[in-house]
Parts: C-alpha cells; structure tokens; sequence
C-alpha cells in the first residue's frame, strides 16, 4: 500500500477536480448522477450481466443500499433485469442500448470538458491517462471495458468526495474551502484568485467565489491583500482533514482485496502524474 499517496494534498485537488468535473457532465448531459454512472459502467463492463445478489454485497460495504440507485437506473431504461441461465429465481442486471449511448454521450462531453479547460490537460495527455486506467480495467478478464473511466476508479472518485463532505462538514467547512487550502499547501507561495482557479480547473467554477475565500478569511484559515496565503490555523485545519480523510480512504482500500486496492491506488497515482 502506497500511503503516501493519501499524505499527499494533491491527491485530494486532483480527485476532487476530476469528481467535479464528471459530476457536472453526468448532470448536464447524462441526467444521472456520479454513483449512477459509475454502477451503470459496471453493469456495462459485464458481458453476463451483473446479477443483482452480488451487486448488493458488492457495493454495501461502503455505498450501503444500492438498490435505489438500480431502481432509478432502470426507470431510465438504461439497464434492465433478466433471469440468469444458471438460476431463473434470480436476475441479473444488463446496460440496455440507451445505457451504452449515454455512457458513450458522457464520455465524449467528459473528455471535452478536461481538454477544454485548462491548457496543463492536452488530447495527449488525456489519452494517457484513459490508456492508463483502461490498463488497470484489463486485469479483470473477466470484464470489458465500457467507458473512459472504468467503474473502479468511478467508485473511488465517488467514495472520496463522499468522505470529504463528511469530513469538512464537521469542521464547518465547505469541499470547496478545503480544497482551496490543500492549493495553498502545495503552492505556499502566496496566490491570487485568478492562480487557485488555474490550479484547480474545472473544479474551480462558480464555487471558488470571493465569499469561499472570504469564508475561509473570517476564519483566520487565510489571509486576502492582492493574494491569499494559508494561515497557522489554515494549515492545521487542513492537516486535520485530510488525516481523517486518509483514515477514511486505508478503510475503503482494505474493505476490498488486495487486488483492487492496488488497481485503485495505481489509478490515484495516474491521475497524480497526469493531471498534478
């Protein structure tokens, strides 16, 4: 296990910008959200379906009750039930037509939006890191892969955003302001507004506003002249997150095996290289 890559503030920028990134693509274009995809990709990976039993242990150990999240998939046609070959009691659930089209609508605006919005991603290096992640998809023979994003490192984009909600909220912070105080860990040079928002690209949007910044000056966390720079109390607040978070995350990558937990940590360490 890599842990200093859970010691790393950049870890939590660019997961975070990739999160939001696919959060934003799956709501404008997809009409589904983050977790919806990432189990509508899995069902999808799956040649013989996804029978339904498995899909419940598999995902309860960190998303609880996923049949909601079916539910609604099926609602919108994009997977539908049938009997397995083997058991006729039980289903399995398969990607119908719609949800291979959506993935592949998705795919091609969620590519776009990193291209497009910041010059550090280029067509190259997003081939990279799809190449990358597709890579760690074929150590499971048993699955295809059926988007840019396998739904491994889906789940994971979805579980750490998931912890960094918890986490923040108990300190009185938004995501929003954490990650602009991981920016200033990483860059402790003082920074303008204008330099945050380059740093975290998409991510930045509408969220890194003057009253995030401000949020964070009312709480001594930062200082604002013509650039902001974290403060004593600044940098404890965000030691303190993100060593909760990185408990959080050795949880997540011990509940599943040994192999996945390295597919996963190999995807954290792809995206660092790539998108740093």
């Amino acid at each position: 296990m890599n842990e200093p890559i859970l010691d790393n503030y950049k870890t939590y920028i660019v997961l975070h910008y990739l999160y939001t990134s696919i959060d934003a693509v799956c709501l404008h274009v997809g009409d589904i959200s983050p977790l919806e995809y990432a189990l509508l990709t899995e069902i999808a990976e799956m040649p013989q379906g996804f029978p339904v039993q498995d899909m419940k242990r598999s995902y309860a150990k960190a998303w609880g009750d996923i049949e909601t999240t079916s539910e609604l998939l099926e609602e919108k046609e994009l997977v539908e039930r049938r009997r397995l070959a083997n058991d006729r009691r039980k289903f399995a659930l398969h990607a119908t037509l719609k949800g291979r089209n959506r993935i592949n609508t998705i795919d091609e605006s969620f590519a776009f939006s990193l291209v497009d919005s910041t010059t550090r991603i280029t067509e190259e290096r997003f081939e990279q890191f799809a190449t990358q992640l597709h890579g760690l998809q074929e150590q499971d023979a048993s699955r295809v892969a059926a988007g840019i994003i396998p739904s491994q490192p889906l789940r994971l984009l979805y579980l750490v955003n998931q912890h960094m909600v918890q986490e923040c909220a108990r300190v009185d912070l938004s995501v929003s302001q954490f990650v602009v105080l991981c920016v200033l860990m990483v860059f402790p040079q003082s920074l303008c507004e204008e330099v945050i928002e380059n740093r975290l690209g998409v991510s930045a949007g509408s969220s890194i506003t003057a009253s995030v910044l401000d949020g964070l000056e009312s709480r001594h966390l930062i200082r604002l002249a013509d650039v902001a720079s974290i403060t004593t109390e600044g940098t404890e607040r965000a030691a303190l997150i993100l060593d909760r978070l990185r408990v959080k995350m050795l949880e997540a990558f011990e509940s599943v095996g040994a192999q996945r937990r390295e597919n996963m940590v190999a995807a954290v360490e792809s995206c660092l290289y790539l998108f740093a």
